[in-house]
């Protein structure tokens, strides 16, 4: 997850200390919820630092009024929000974790990014506040669970990472805009006509290295059978350089030898390349699920398409997308009063009426089973609803240590664009390797990824 993108993430895994593995916070019962009349009647501040808005455009004007809303009917409740920019979220949650202050509620990608903030006891179990019966109504819950709790609270649903594709390029591409490639050799046979008409196919820029972790993840999950199989990569059981994450390489060692890509990819950033489409400059482009609604409105509901990236693998997820849901957790460091007040500010945004106006506000659906789908009036941003809800596949790069996935497959990907490395089996070479450094850098986290595959592997997953 998600950006899911985690530009500036050097999301200090080292920092994990024995201090923070082995402390606990206070914790309620997990079949206990604080009722009402529980709930501290003296001023309480609770501090919001969160993610989203270039995501879902329109989060930030729904929280304002949820939290006038909410302290309307709580006077006493006083709020404040800090709105971080991709690069500072999680250095800033960092600094926050070491200092023990600062949110009192924080947004986090869901997988290993709850987990780091679980395992280094930044955050409290939001079911032991609200009650496991109000949170198993979060979608994509798995990627916050650990020791039988829910950690944090699903916010939005991220369906990862659908195609958007301009239908008139397409047709001046000379391609039916109303059978997009199915196949991957249809897929390539693409990047071929575009190419012949000066155009790349896909919008992308790899300046910034974020982009390439959106193919990466759609091929991913054709690939394995699990996250099960994930993690033991990531502990070293197995080998990146086993034949599922080579073919990603050969994949992609495909499409840039096809001229898929923008000629100076290497100095676009991620979000100027997928600008390439709606500015009519490229086919198709990797979205995260969420700003589906504002490519309709700027590539023109008439002239959009959606489609999943035609198979890579065989594996069980391969005709499925992968979804996450970005998440909200109630800080460890808070007072009891800010607990308990946010965890019931949380509850109140899952409340019927701001689940229907978050999606009012934004057009992204929120992510609890409560919320009724049949508001959901663009059948596109349906579609990817039900890709995201029924069936899906995991989101596995929340699954992998963001040095092994940013520092190894993503770089490793640039590198093959810009010629630094030439074979498949050299990118998968490389990512292994730092793996290798990770592993050995960081000795506690890897016990705890142990325990969490075990753990995996007994829900079946």
């Amino acid at each position: 997850m998600r950006i899911l993108m985690r530009l500036g993430l050097a999301i200090s895994l080292v920092a994990l200390s024995l201090a923070f593995v082995f402390s606990t916070p206070r914790l309620l019962d997990s079949s206990t919820a604080l009722a009402a009349q529980d709930l501290p009647s003296g001023p309480v501040q609770i501090d919001i630092w969160w993610w989203g808005e270039t995501e879902a455009p329109g989060s930030e004007a729904w929280l304002k009024a949820a939290e006038a809303a909410y302290s309307k009917a709580h006077p006493n409740v006083t709020f404040t929000n800090n709105l971080l920019s991709t690069d500072a979220l999680l250095p800033s949650y960092e600094a926050a974790g070491q200092a023990k202050e600062g949110p009192t509620i924080m947004y986090l990608w869901g997988g290993i990014y709850t987990m780091d903030a679980v395992w280094k006891g930044w955050i409290v179990p939001i079911s032991d506040y609200v009650g496991m019966d109000e949170a198993n109504h979060y979608i994509n819950k798995a990627e916050a669970t650990w020791d039988g709790k829910i950690w944090s609270a699903a916010w939005y649903l991220q369906p990862s990472y659908p195609i958007v594709y301009s239908k008139k390029a397409f047709t001046e591409a000379g391609l039916d805009p109303a059978a997009p490639p199915k196949s991957w050799d249809e897929f390539l046979a693409a990047c071929d006509a575009f190419k012949a008409k000066q155009m790349p196919l896909i919008g992308f820029g790899a300046k910034d290295t974020w982009g390439a972790g959106r193919f990466l993840l759609d091929s991913l999950a054709q690939q394995v059978t699990g996250v099960g199989e994930v993690l033991k990569t990531v502990t070293g059981e197995t080998s990146f350089t086993d034949p599922p994450y080579v073919a990603i390489f050969q994949h992609w060692q495909e499409m840039v030898d096809h001229g898929c890509f923008p000629d100076d990819v290497a100095s676009l950033d991620m979000y100027t390349g997928q600008q390439l489409v709606p500015q009519g400059k490229a086919g198709l482009t990797f979205i995260a699920g969420s700003e589906l609604a504002s490519y309709v409105e700027s590539i023109g509901a008439d002239n959009t398409g959606l489609m999943k990236l035609p198979p890579t693998g065989d594996g069980p997820y391969k005709d499925q997308l992968a979804s996450t849901s970005q998440t909200l957790a109630v800080t460890s460091w808070a007072s009891d009063d800010q607990k308990a007040i946010a965890a019931d500010f949380i509850k109140f945004l899952h409340t019927p009426e701001q689940l229907s106006a978050y999606f009012a506000a934004t057009g992204v659906p929120p992510a609890d089973d409560r919320f009724d789908p049949a508001a959901i009036k663009d059948p596109l941003v349906r579609t990817l609803y039900d890709w995201g809800t029924q069936n899906p596949a995991p989101q596995f790069e929340n699954f992998v240590p963001f040095d092994i996935w940013f520092n190894g497959f993503n770089t490793a990907q640039v590198q093959m664009i810009t010629g630094q490395i030439t074979t498949p089996e050299d990118g998968a070479a490389f990512t292994q390797d730092v793996a290798g450094k990770w592993r050995q850098a960081n000795r506690l986290l890897l016990e705890q990824y142990k325990q969490w595959a075990a753990q995996k592997a007994e829900a079946g997953g």
